[in-house]
């Protein structure tokens, strides 16, 4: 059974039961790891408000479970639900630009599939997220996933959030 979600704590939920695709960081390294998402309640978590969601999409391979630190750091310990995912990605040509590394509208369908069953998680554990103050950002390969994401209209993303940050990749330059 799951660690049950309690402020100020993050938990780490595993999608092992889901026929999630590998992750990019799983395809890279080439280890096996369990999809995982890591989630963390606001300190001033209480089930009468409501809280936006901050998602943070990581970038290079996007780690084994992202990067909630990060979101924390961006949205602060209070006011704020955050969650990170990890990347996916179709398949890894190690031929390609960054020897396949980065995430590209070929990659949509897996991304989108991925994200709404980990997202669509958050929002069955977490009912009184406010969708109207949600907001994803996503960094480097992140931003590119999702950019992939809003470019495809995905109808999942767009239903649950209504603030992007895409902050350009660099690092290769």
């Amino acid at each position: 059974m799951a660690q049950p979600l309690t402020p100020g704590t993050v938990v780490d939920i595993a999608f092992p039961d889901t026929d999630l695709p590998r992750t990019l960081h799983a395809m890279m390294t080439g280890e096996s790891f369990v999809p995982t998402m890591s989630v963390r309640l606001p300190d001033d978590y209480d089930t009468s408000r409501t809280f936006p969601l901050l998602v943070y999409v990581p970038g290079f391979d996007g780690g084994v479970k992202g990067n909630v630190g990060n979101a924390q750091s961006i949205a602060g310990p209070m006011g704020w639900v955050v969650a990170s995912l990890p990347l996916f990605k179709k398949g890894v040509d190690r031929s390609e630009v960054s020897g396949g590394l980065l995430v590209s509208l070929e990659d949509y369908p897996v991304i989108s599939k991925a994200y709404a069953v980990m997202l669509g998680r958050i929002f069955d554990l977490v009912p009184n997220i406010d969708r109207e103050r949600s907001a994803v950002v996503g960094f480097s390969n992140g931003a590119i996933t999702t950019a992939v994401l809003l470019s495809n209209h995905d109808e999942f993303i767009l239903n649950h959030f209504r603030s992007f940050c895409i902050v350009d990749h660099g690092m290769f330059h």
